[in-house]
């Protein structure tokens, strides 16, 4: 299969009592159709960007992945079209 775009979507909550920010629904699609989702991990940042690309390398054959480049940084240097969207959400029954 021909890669011609990468799509992340991810949603993200802030735990204050741990000072931690957790994940969930972090969803990934190849050429519009959905391969993967990533379940409720820790992460900061873009960490759900990192954690759905790895999922979405070992299901689908991303060819020349390095674990330390990022995924815009891959498609960019691929010709591959990258779009991600991340939701704060402010409880974790949101994150569903």
């Amino acid at each position: 299969m021909k890669v011609t775009s990468v799509t992340i979507f991810g949603r993200r909550w802030f735990n204050p009592s741990k000072g931690h920010s957790y994940f969930i629904s972090a969803t990934g699609l190849i050429n519009g159709e959905f391969v993967c989702r990533v379940d409720y991990e820790s992460g900061n940042g873009s960490e759900y960007e990192y954690s759905m690309f790895r999922e979405l390398a070992s299901k689908v054959d991303l060819k020349e992945t390095n674990p330390c480049e990022s995924p815009y940084t891959w498609c960019q240097r691929m010709g591959v079209t990258y779009y991600s969207e991340c939701v704060d959400v402010r409880r974790r029954k949101d994150l569903k």
